[in-house]
């Protein structure tokens, strides 16, 4: 993927504007270049989605970053000082980050500032007779033929948009399995037993339990947010919200007490929430028919590992083309 192969202002594209995708888009315009980024969902989200029921927001995605690579960390800290996150020291020994005042805020800047097309829901791709890829929508509406396609969307999605033109990226994707998650959001009427603000049991249907109001910022009220195991959600993949919730709570008592009134809940279906297998390398790259991939189901498969896939191959795209 080179600059002499696609002239001087190659039109970028890029699908999806979570961690990764806007990563990406981020190098490319502090290199001057004017990517468009569209995402099929009403406002920015992606793993630091931010559910808004009617009894109050809840971070039911990715419930706080850490980082293990330097180069995350100092964006965590860039985040920090623009007031976007704050760090969490909760109970228990955890030292965490959180967008401030929600996990969504970091992305929602970024999605602003870069001028993402959200509600836009890409058709299935083919390739253009001058070599360009013509992006529409399901509902027919062109939004360009890319000099260069990104897609920063989950493996299973790439592999739908690409199935009718194949190539290496679509092999990659195919190969890649997710694992489900079930969220349950829950307000109730009093606090819980127990200081702990993270909870990571050993067994049953319950990975991780967060008291979303210890959070900084965060309305007040007792607001916990349950995450399932990726076998439970997959024994119950198809069921009703109505069923998931109250599973949910009655695996609560045997790690936190006796429960207090419930005043409000919900649930949410993660169809694509933990990549199992992730691919080895941080992105992809089809230079024959510029066409290039990023995000969580590259490296480690989290959310630091998708800001970093972003990241690297906007990086890679800025040096291609000079």
């Amino acid at each position: 993927m080179s600059a002499p192969t696609l002239g001087e202002s190659p039109k970028i594209i890029i699908v999806g504007a979570g961690l990764s995708g806007l990563a990406c888009a981020e190098q490319l315009v502090a290199a001057n270049h004017r990517p468009i980024i569209v995402d099929k969902g009403r406002g920015p989200g992606g793993r630091l989605s931010t559910k808004r029921p009617p009894f109050g927001p809840f971070d039911h995605g990715t419930p706080f970053l850490t980082a293990s690579h330097p180069d995350f960390q100092a964006q965590l800290e860039r985040w920090i000082a623009s007031g976007q996150a704050q760090n969490w020291p909760c109970s228990g020994g955890d030292h965490v980050t959180v967008g401030s005042p929600h996990m969504r805020t970091p992305i929602e800047h970024a999605a602003q500032r870069l001028g993402v097309l959200f509600g836009s829901r890409i058709a299935p791709l083919t390739r253009g007779e001058d070599r360009a890829w013509p992006v529409l929508t399901e509902t027919g509406e062109p939004l360009g033929a890319a000099d260069i396609l990104v897609l920063a969307i989950p493996a299973e999605q790439v592999a739908e948009l690409l199935a009718t033109v194949g190539g290496p990226l679509a092999q990659a994707a195919s190969a890649v399995r997710s694992s489900p998650c079930w969220t349950t959001m829950v307000h109730f009427a009093a606090p819980l037993q127990g200081e702990a603000h993270i909870l990571r049991p050993k067994r049953g249907p319950i990975e991780l339990a967060i008291r979303n109001s210890a959070k900084p910022g965060r309305p007040t009220g007792e607001r916990w947010v349950i995450h399932s195991t990726a076998d439970w959600a997959l024994d119950h993949l198809e069921a009703e919200q109505e069923v998931v919730t109250p599973l949910h709570l009655e695996a609560l008592p045997p790690l936190i007490g006796n429960l207090p009134a419930v005043t409000a809940s919900a649930s949410h279906r993660w169809r694509y929430a933990r990549v199992t297998n992730p691919h080895p390398a941080p992105f992809l790259v089809d230079d024959e028919r510029g066409l290039a991939a990023c995000g969580d189901w590259f490296g480690p498969g989290d959310a630091e590992g998708a800001w970093l896939s972003g990241d690297r191959l906007g990086r890679h795209l800025v040096q291609c083309l000079g």
